[in-house]
């Protein structure tokens, strides 16, 4: 309470119906039905300025509140909340859940209320909310909208067979290392023998190869094509029919595979939740579940500190240095106080520091993130592939060592190296669409392109926008306008130096909101630091006396 007394905002606290002495049922239509009630009154002692402060189911009130009433309500502060109590059930509890929020008509949503409303808004979220996970958040609902709302060509479109096929190799990696690392020791009996012989193979395809497509009309997309070679991969059924065999050829390499696909599992984050978490948190949607995380990734950016040793370039060190002293904390959720940061320096940085910087920062983070993940993998990738065609010296005991062992063997490592490209052309993608949207959108307006695209057109199961000319056209375009060689990585973060650099695509945060993100779970209090970025907020909406507060 004192936070909010001390900036000179009076606060107004109630029960929804059913709880404490307020009588009656709860139900989100009698939520937002008590809020109105509240407003109401407040109206009627004369009160003009209104901060509606909604946590959790009381997003719902919040959300209805605020876009009802734009004459009194000047700030929404939405805090760890749901999109819908719908989604909220199924992330949670399951399809069955989700079914009997229908039945019940306790239904809510709060996607379209936070869209409309105009007053300055603010989403609070906690990625690792174990209550309202992050398929359901509303801040995953309206970086969603929000890339709805763009030009095909300001975002990254990715089709469901290749996020498919990124979860399935995901998948197959989580168990081959499983198999690799498990402490009880295989004993091949002869059924094992002769499986081991006779592989059973997952499918027949030529080998995946992600290109980035910049088409006529200037939109991207990330498309699998073939070309590379026909080969049979074996798939988990085969590694489970074989694990003796997968153990035993893949163990001298299981480190050296594993650290590589960290790079691009914990590297490729979106408001906090990564790449490897969003694939092996949500084994039943994993496919949705990444294409969330690449929508937060592009709205939201990454929320993670810069990594130590300069790993992302002089361009993050310079231009961010003062944002990551302002939210530098210990584990106990206080100020981290350093020798280059004393407590006049952090008054000052409260008084310059405004939400967009902090809205860049992470954007920015996020590119750099993905150029260095795609820099360091392909490094990594080189090292196995050197390993993994040259498999002298493997160990394959039980009498596997003939010809037909030594073919299986090889369909293995074929086999991850064919996953190894898949992913590396993945991350390739990303860390180019970066690139393409952040230098080469001025070249696609002057010639014309982009001004007349279709605004709000949602992508299509396929990730195909916009009307693809010929082939050559095509090329030309994503030569001109997406740099393809490592060394442009540093060139491209230099680009981001200073503060002249904009971000590409522009986000209207009048609709799409600020965030903010904290670390106390779904019920706990926010921290010395998370309050000092409140109060950044409050500034920024003109709510409350916080001109003179010395932190903000």
């Amino acid at each position: 309470l004192s936070f909010w007394l001390s900036r000179g905002i009076s606060l107004f606290l109630f029960n929804y119906a059913g709880y404490g002495c307020s009588t009656g049922k709860p139900s989100p239509s009698r939520i937002g039905f008590d809020g109105e009630s509240v407003v109401a009154y407040l109206k009627s002692k004369g009160i003009t300025q209104i901060g509606v402060y909604g946590r959790s189911i009381g997003g719902v009130a919040g959300c209805h509140l605020a876009r009802y009433h734009p004459d009194v309500v000047q700030l929404l502060i939405a805090d760890r909340t749901m999109s819908t109590l719908e989604n909220a059930a199924r992330y949670m509890y399951g399809a069955w859940a989700a079914r009997g929020i229908k039945l019940t008509a306790m239904m809510a949503d709060n996607v379209d209320n936070f869209w409309e409303v105009r007053a300055y808004k603010l989403l609070i979220v906690d990625p690792a909310d174990t209550m309202i996970l992050d398929l359901a958040a509303l801040r995953t609902a309206v970086a969603m909208r929000v890339l709805e709302q763009m030009a095909p060509e300001e975002r990254f479109v990715v089709g469901d067979d290749v996020l498919t096929n990124i979860a399935e190799i995901w998948q197959f990696f989580s168990v081959l290392f499983a198999m690799c690392e498990a402490d009880d020791d295989f004993s091949m009996d002869p059924a094992e023998t002769v499986q081991a012989r006779q592989p059973t193979f997952l499918r027949e395809e030529p080998r995946t190869d992600f290109r980035l497509k910049v088409s006529e009309g200037g939109s991207t997309q990330t498309a699998a094509g073939g070309g590379l070679g026909n080969e049979r991969l074996v798939g988990v059924p085969w590694l489970e029919d074989n694990a003796m065999l997968v153990r035993s050829i893949m163990s001298p390499h299981c480190d050296q595979l594993r650290a590589a696909l960290d790079v691009v599992g914990e590297s490729i984050e979106g408001g906090g939740i990564t790449l490897n978490d969003a694939l092996t948190g949500n084994p039943n949607c994993a496919c949705w579940a990444l294409r969330c995380t690449l929508a937060n990734l592009q709205v939201w950016g990454t929320l993670g500190e810069r990594r130590e040793g300069g790993e992302l370039g002089s361009g993050m060190q310079a231009a961010d240095r003062d944002i990551e002293q302002f939210l530098r904390k210990d584990a106990d959720g206080e100020y981290l106080m350093t020798p280059r940061v004393s407590m006049r320096r952090l008054v000052e940085l409260g008084r310059s520091l405004s939400p967009e910087m902090f809205t860049t920062y992470h954007r920015r983070l996020a590119r750099a993130r993905a150029s260095h993940a795609r820099r360091e993998f392909r490094r990594r990738q080189s090292a196995l592939q050197s390993a993994l065609t040259q498999p002298a010296g493997c160990s394959i005991t039980s009498g596997a060592g003939d010809m037909q062992a030594s073919e299986n063997a090889e369909r293995l490592f074929r086999t991850v190296l064919h996953h190894l490209t898949s992913m590396e052309g993945f991350v390739s993608s990303l860390s180019r669409f970066f690139k393409s949207v952040d230098l080469a959108k001025p070249h696609i307006r002057q010639h014309g392109h982009g001004s007349d695209a279709p605004q709000g057109c949602p992508p299509s199961s396929s990730g195909a926008l916009g009307t693809p000319k010929s082939r050559a056209a095509s090329s030309a375009r994503e030569e001109a306008a997406v740099p393809l060689s490592d060394s442009s990585d540093e060139k491209f973060m230099d680009g981001l130096k200073g503060s002249g650099a904009v971000l590409q695509p522009t986000i209207d945060h009048a609709t799409s909101g600020y965030i903010m993100h904290v670390d106390c779970g779904h019920n706990g209090l926010l921290d010395e630091v998370e309050l000092r970025q409140l109060s950044l907020h409050l500034r920024a909406a003109g709510f409350g006396r916080t001109a003179n507060d010395e932190l903000g």
